[in-house]
């Protein structure tokens, strides 16, 4: 079976266009030329099949692309991760996507140095996010966002929604806590949430539940988390 490549590309008057850094990796990496058979899609759920037409250095033209329009989830599952130390959000934000995570959001925690939290390293989350969502061929692309605390996190997640915290030591299971609607999962950074945390989220109404017998690294945690809430979210 071959396999075809994804690129982001925008729709216009009946072909699709690929710009800018996607433009140089089909040029300059995979050496596409007219006549090869590439997928499109523009990160807001339409995509398909279609055939170079022209390539150049600027711009490739795409044509005959046949579009499918997948609708966006009317129960996302929103991520809220406390931030990692450097490199660490980086090696993560790959499994959240491909998992199915719809909504990223990393937040600031106390004692976390100013350099975390910069939007030089969202830009670098953003690309990241990108470039797992062509691999996984998922038709949206999750938003990654910072955020410089738990409180504006929270601020910014739906009204109704089932909220939940993962806590080592809480009854509930995350593989039997009834899921309805949008999904919001907190999980703490390095050190856990701390009793203000904890205060904010319990005011908030989020429910505490357990990932599995042991504690685990917060890495490990909303990786778990998200792929056990996704195929939730499926079944």
């Amino acid at each position: 079976m071959s396999h075809r490549y994804r690129f982001f590309a925008t729709e216009r008057d009946g072909a699709w266009l690929i710009e800018d850094e996607e433009q140089e990796h089909l040029n300059r990496v995979l050496r596409l030329k007219a006549g090869d058979e590439v997928e499109v899609f523009d990160g807001k759920g339409r995509w398909g099949v279609g055939k170079i037409l022209t390539t150049s250095r600027k711009e490739t033209v795409v044509t005959n692309v046949h579009a499918t329009t997948e609708p966006k989830s009317d129960r996302p599952l929103i991520v809220l991760l406390g931030v990692l130390k450097p490199g660490v959000v980086d090696d993560v934000l790959p499994g959240l996507v491909e998992a199915g995570a719809d909504r990223i959001m990393i937040y600031g925690q106390r004692d976390i140095p100013s350099n975390h939290l910069s939007e030089k390293v969202v830009q670098r989350w953003q690309r990241i996010a990108s470039a797992a969502c062509k691999q996984s061929k998922r038709p949206w692309l999750p938003e990654v966002e910072l955020k410089q605390d738990l409180g504006q996190a929270l601020a910014s997640v739906p009204g109704t929604s089932t909220r939940l915290v993962l806590d080592p030591d809480a009854k509930a299971s995350l593989l039997k806590t009834p899921l309805q609607g949008p999904v919001v999962v907190v999980i703490g950074g390095e050190k856990g949430l701390d009793p203000m945390e904890l205060g904010m989220l319990s005011g908030a109404n989020f429910l505490g539940v357990k990932a599995g017998p042991h504690v685990l690294r917060a890495r490990t945690a909303v990786l778990v988390a998200t792929a056990v809430l996704a195929m939730r979210r499926e079944a």
